[in-house]
Parts: structure tokens; C-alpha cells; sequence
């Protein structure tokens, strides 16, 4: 399973960013933070040193994503990846990716047993819900967050009853649970649409409490995967609240 780290110029910011992310993981990622100085006196820094200790404990073959928070915080990952010597350099990541957001997105991906890839690319678009929030104009979706849906086998419509709406935590859920499918699968809320393999795709849709949701899902495995949300909707997403179900033949 990818890893996280987390560098950043305060070792309390550091510890915060990754005890959020554990919390909504539900501490099923490894996120390691890699905070400030060693220097009682200058605590407000960055040291390679530490960076590169946080690096080799996280480390995993699946690889491991560095969050950085801004200026010399880059150079110092950077040097200290250049020192490192015991492990193979090419499953470590860099990323441009905001630090809170994209820890959050990136360790939601990377407890669903996402690629390296993966996990980079969903915590680097992890400013898009805001971005949408903000700017009404802005275009939702790409291209690559619409599945095909003219040869769908399934559909399922369901009816939210959770009070937080499909936020990251049961965005999340509802990833693992799909990704286990050889299947393709679109969520809907009216018109809007996202990639139900993608969890800031997901939480991009805004979905709240009352919202009427449907799931379009083809492939081999699609009747398996829309049993298993179907499973998992009766659960609230994880929320164990009862919601209301119609399915479409």
C-alpha cells in the first residue's frame, strides 16, 4: 500500500496534516510527518535529515508520496531523497499537491490499495470541490471522469439519508468496494456526473443529505459491483444510517 509523508516548515502543522488524514482513513494508511527542526532555538525550518528518516519509515514497494508545504520545504525533500541510499528511489513521489487537501485525498486513495499514480493524481486535483464551490462557471468534470454508460447492465438509484452526504470518508468506501470489480461505473446526481472509481471525483459532486444519487455501472463483473453498492448503501456508506433504495431493471 502506498505511503504518506508529510514535510512541513512546523512540526506542528506536520503532525496536524497527518493526524487529520489518519482520522478519516481510519488509520488504515501509513502517514508518517516530517515537521521543523531540530534546532530548539530555530524550530521553523525544514531538515533533510528528518525528511529522509521519514521517507525510509514509510517506505513501501508500492511507494510513497511526499507532501511538501511551500519553498525551502522542496529543496530539503529533494536533498534528502538525493542522500538517500537504502531504498530504491524510483517508488519515491514529490508532489505538487496542496498539503492539507492532498493529504487527505491522497491517503483516502491509498487505503483503497490505489497505484502510486493514482494516489498522486487524486491528491493534486484535491483542490478541484473547492475550486467548484467557489466558481459556479467552472467546468465540472473531465473527459477522463466520464466512464462510457451507452452499454450499462445496471443502474441503481438510491436515495442518501447520511447527514454529512457522501463526504471523503464514505467516498473512500465506495472506491474500495468498486475498484475490488472488473467493471466500469459513473455516479449521478441530476445532471452532474464523476468517475466512481475516483474519490475526489466523488466528493466533486456535492452530494448531500436527501440528494437522489444513481450508480450506471457495465463490464463483467458490473451486476457484482452494483450488489456490492448496493451493500454498502444499506450501510449508509459506512455511516449506519438506513437510507431508501429503488432499483432500475
Amino acid at each position: 500500500m502506498v505511503s504518506i509523508v508529510i514535510v512541513s516548515h512546523s512540526c506542528e502543522l506536520a503532525k496536524a496534516t497527518a493526524e487529520l488524514a489518519r482520522e478519516v482513513t481510519q488509520n488504515n494508511c501509513t502517514i508518517i510527518s516530517a515537521g521543523g527542526t531540530n534546532d530548539p532555538d530555530h524550530p521553523v525550518g525544514t531538515d533533510p535529515a528528518r525528511i529522509m528518516k521519514a521517507i525510509e519509515t514509510a517506505y513501501d514497494k508500492s511507494g510513497v508520496l511526499v507532501l511538501m508545504d511551500l519553498g525551502s520545504s522542496l529543496l530539503s525533500t529533494e536533498t534528502a531523497l538525493e542522500q538517500l541510499t537504502t531504498i530504491d528511489k524510483s517508488n519515491i513521489r514529490l508532489s505538487s499537491a496542496p498539503l492539507v487537501e492532498g493529504a487527505i485525498a491522497a491517503a483516502s486513495a491509498a487505503a483503497t490499495g490505489q497505484s502510486l499514480d493514482e494516489v498522486d493524481r487524486e491528491a493534486r486535483l484535491a483542490l478541484a470541490p473547492k475550486q467548484i464551490h467557489f466558481d459556479s462557471t467552472e467546468t465540472l468534470f473531465s473527459p477522463k471522469d466520464h466512464p462510457s454508460s451507452t452499454t450499462a447492465k445496471y443502474e441503481v438509484q438510491w436515495i442518501l439519508n447520511s447527514p454529512n452526504g457522501l463526504h471523503i470518508r464514505s467516498a473512500a468506501r465506495l472506491v474500495k468496494v468498486l475498484t475490488g470489480f472488473n467493471s466500469r461505473a459513473v455516479l449521478l446526481k441530476g445532471q452532474q456526473s464523476a468517475n466512481a472509481h475516483s474519490i475526489t471525483s466523488l466528493t466533486k459532486l456535492g452530494v448531500r443529505c436527501g440528494d437522489t444519487i444513481r450508480l450506471i455501472v457495465d463490464g463483467p463483473e458490473a451486476h457484482q459491483a452494483a450488489n456490492a453498492f448496493c451493500q454498502l448503501a444499506k450501510q449508509s456508506f459506512g455511516e449506519n444510517i438506513l437510507d431508501k433504495t429503488q432499483k432500475i431493471p
